[in-house]
């Protein structure tokens, strides 16, 4: 007698294995999603505390988000972690007049898991 297993068998194992992947792809999927949106949120409190500290030590807001590159205030703009793109950041200027970085944002369009939008971020 030969030993193997039946095609019954390999069946039941291959639609196990399926039902727990269809189970598990959606929680990975979600999580994923809120470790960008964490991300976003704390790259944006950086920025902001930068600009802040920028404003602190010069007496005005940088003029754009590379001044705080080149003032060593950060190493590097961050991509925004949802588009993954750097040109992403919408900055908003402290007066109408201004031409200056007075806050920073998410330009990137849609809204969180809990429906909040990025920019309101």
């Amino acid at each position: 007698m030969k030993k193997g297993f039946t095609l019954v068998e390999i069946s039941v194992v291959i639609a196990i294995i399926s039902i727990l992947c269809a189970i598990a792809y959606p929680m990975a999927a979600g999580s994923v999603r809120k470790a960008r949106e964490a991300t976003l949120r704390q790259d944006l409190r950086v920025m902001r505390e930068c600009i802040d500290k920028y404003h602190s030590a010069f007496g005005k807001y940088p003029a754009e988000l590379d001044d705080l590159v080149r003032k060593r205030f950060l190493r590097a703009v961050p991509p925004d972690p949802i588009s993954g793109a750097v040109p992403a950041w919408k900055t908003i200027p402290s007066s109408r007049e201004a031409d200056d970085v007075y806050d920073v944002k998410s330009a990137v369009p849609g809204s969180d898991i809990n429906g909040v939008s990025y920019d309101a971020y």
